[in-house]
């Protein structure tokens, strides 16, 4: 397609200006931008998102970045997976917030999404293969133990999970017995 991807750096800064022309797009008036990596003279965007603006989440792992989507993005989501440990999120989480706070934000308006598995100790059955290979893909163990790494990742930050489970009785498990201790009153 002919598209140079520049360096690192230029790519969080060609990010930036496309979210600020894909924002200005959506307000329905025509847009002329002029920026250092893209320009629009003109340009309209047809239909207009039905809400008036499309949620901007961004994916994302270094410091820079990370600042980037405190700064701009409606939703972050960590690059590479699932943490390997609490305190990993938490220092990511805190440079979204410190990059929301610096250009005037509330940091608790950005969503914070993990993509992961959940593996349970099922009615005292053996745990399976991925219930035993750790937090780095996701969650494992008993139903108890579950709840408390997602209690400490929402601690940290977290506000949504999207789980994959190796089967169904591990789902029907996890809605029996994890569920209810995340549903408010």
């Amino acid at each position: 397609y002919g598209i140079t991807l520049g360096s690192p750096g230029e790519r969080v800064d060609t990010l930036r200006e496309f979210i600020e022309i894909a924002r200005q797009l959506w307000s329905g008036e025509p847009v002329t931008y002029q920026g250092k990596y893209l320009q629009v003279k003109e340009a309209v965007c047809q239909p207009r998102p039905v809400s008036g603006a499309v949620p901007v989440w961004i994916g994302a792992l270094l410091p820079r970045m990370l600042r980037l989507t405190g700064r701009v993005a409606d939703g972050w989501m960590k690059n590479l997976g699932w943490p390997e440990t609490v305190e990993e999120y938490r220092a990511l989480s805190l440079l979204v917030d410190r990059g929301a706070s610096l250009a005037g934000r509330d940091p608790t308006t950005i969503r914070r999404a993990l993509n992961g598995s959940a593996a349970l100790v099922v009615s005292g059955a053996p745990a399976s293969a991925p219930a035993r290979a750790g937090a780095q893909r996701g969650v494992s163990g008993t139903p108890e133990e579950v709840v408390a790494q997602l209690r400490a990742l929402h601690d940290a930050g977290a506000d949504t999970f999207n789980l994959s489970f190796p089967d169904e009785r591990t789902m029907e498990a996890f809605a029996l017995e994890v569920m209810p201790a995340f549903k408010q009153p």
